[in-house]
């Protein structure tokens, strides 16, 4: 009981110490730091899963250690490559609210203080742990409505990119990447792309951005100025067209898959021309149909049913 009432304290402490640092005058209402109760899983002997539940008020009630050992539960041990399958899986399966924390444990053969378990950590592992203690603090900031979005593990680069992003299109909720093809010379994906904002606007109040409005990037590097883009919007739009050209557009695809592995919702546009949209990791995603001879009327029933389902 002892080690797991250290770790308890200590993932705790780590998070008040980050929030006095950064946001002192936050700290007085900031989860977690106050009042909470705590939960232990033990995974496969290996690892402990600390879950810190914020409570209004109470002296913090620590309960005993179970094992994790759901059939669903994630196989691979916690890693950079397998840490967004275990926090998917964790936040579902425990119910963890954006005021509460979580921290995945590796275990020592020798167990001792904190600081002396830390040491004998790998490098990925501390690295993990720096991680979830940023992962933590952003959850709490977007309760507080301090932060209004999460940054994916591995971009935090882009906080100040993002900072900028965010003066120019103040609400997460109501920013929708639009994903295309880039062609300046293309009139009608001008034509398409300027009646989706404007529809998205006047009809449903939301902000329709694409990557080539605004160059967030010092280097100029596109691949992650669209990432400000997708990390900044809080759901996307895949349009595919064969105004020039009737293939998939392989950067369309990869954005696609960068917005839902973000569990973000992605509307699936298909112009009626538009055939080549069998492709196998494609299959059985839904679409919705528009006309470009009809645009108006067409892009407003497609995006109605989607905003409203």
């Amino acid at each position: 009981m002892d080690r797991q009432l250290n770790w308890t304290s200590a993932a705790k402490q780590y998070i008040e110490k980050t929030v006095t640092e950064n946001f002192p005058h936050e700290a007085h209402r900031w989860p977690i730091i106050h009042h909470f109760n705590a939960e232990c899983l033990e995974w496969n002997k290996t690892h402990w899963i600390i879950i810190l539940r914020d409570k209004t008020s109470g002296i913090p009630h620590i309960g005993a250690i179970k094992p994790l050992d759901e059939p669903d539960a994630p196989k691979l041990r916690p890693t950079k490559d397998s840490l967004f399958l275990w926090y998917k899986y964790i936040i579902k399966q425990y119910n963890i609210r954006i005021q509460d924390a979580f921290f995945i444990i590796p275990l020592v053969d020798e167990p001792g203080k904190v600081e002396e378990e830390y040491k004998k950590w790998s490098q990925e592992d501390q690295e993990l742990w720096r991680y979830q203690v940023e992962f933590n603090i952003s959850n709490h900031m977007k309760f507080l409505g301090i932060l209004d979005f999460n940054i994916p593990g591995g971009y935090d680069f882009l906080k100040e990119n993002l900072k900028v992003f965010f003066n120019d299109n103040k609400d997460y909720e109501k920013n929708v990447f639009i994903m295309c093809r880039f062609d300046k010379t293309d009139n009608k994906l001008k034509e398409c792309t300027d009646k989706m904002k404007e529809i998205l606007s006047n009809d449903f109040g939301l902000n329709g951005l694409l990557a080539e409005d605004k160059m967030y990037l010092g280097d100029r590097s596109f691949w992650n100025n669209v990432c400000v883009y997708m990390i900044g919007c809080s759901r996307g739009i895949a349009l595919l067209e064969n105004f020039k050209s009737d293939e998939f557009n392989p950067n369309i695809a990869v954005e696609y898959g960068f917005m839902r592995a973000l569990d973000k919702k992605v509307l699936i546009l298909k112009e009626n021309k538009f055939q080549n949209i069998i492709r196998a990791d494609m299959l059985g995603i839904y679409y919705e149909p528009f006309d470009y001879y009809n645009l108006n009327e067409t892009l407003k029933f497609a995006l109605k049913s989607w905003l409203t389902k």
